[in-house]
């Protein structure tokens, strides 16, 4: 369980992410605007019109690596909390003022994982980037001709539920800390 100290040290990080990941969300909205105007209301297929079978497949073997594989697998393992802490990227929090007093009332493990909010934020914008490139995945292929306009809202679809399924939850990455 987080102790309400901690809670009010993470509330200004999970309104920063809350913003940042709505950012995501609404970015493959844009691109299903932008792939409407671009084939005039998808009346009009872009490309060269016969694509062979492995362009397809590429598109959506990359959509899954990046869209799946990335945020799931890899970047836990290789963008976690603790990896962004570790590396010289993401320094620890400092406290001070208000928060500073807070910090100090934590217990050891609390302050730990206080020390972590950054790392978390950052570990989290990265997932939400290999989900949200799904969408782009799908922009590229409605401008190459493998897809038509649906296809590639097919591909923003499914970054939206990606980043649904991602969104923050800063209570939970605490807790698994």
């Amino acid at each position: 369980m987080i102790s309400p100290d901690l809670k009010k040290l993470a509330l200004p990080f999970a309104r920063t992410s809350n913003i940042i990941w709505f950012a995501f969300v609404f970015a493959p909205v844009i691109y299903a605007f932008l792939a409407w105007l671009v084939t005039d209301g998808g009346s009009r297929q872009m490309g060269e019109g016969d694509i062979p079978e492995a362009a397809i497949f590429i598109a959506l073997l990359l959509a899954v690596l990046s869209g799946i594989v990335l945020p799931w697998v890899i970047a836990p393992r290789f963008f976690g909390p603790k990896r962004m802490l570790d590396s010289s990227s993401t320094p620890p929090v400092n406290f001070d003022g208000d928060a500073g007093r807070i910090f100090e009332r934590l217990g050891e493990r609390d302050r730990e994982r206080a020390r972590h909010l950054g790392a978390i934020q950052s570990a989290r914008i990265v997932r939400w980037a290999g989900a949200e490139s799904v969408a782009i995945y799908g922009l590229l292929a409605l401008f190459v001709g493998v897809t038509d306009v649906y296809g590639a809202w097919g591909f923003g679809l499914a970054a939206i539920i990606l980043l649904f399924l991602l969104r923050p939850d800063y209570e939970s990455d605490l807790e698994a800390l």
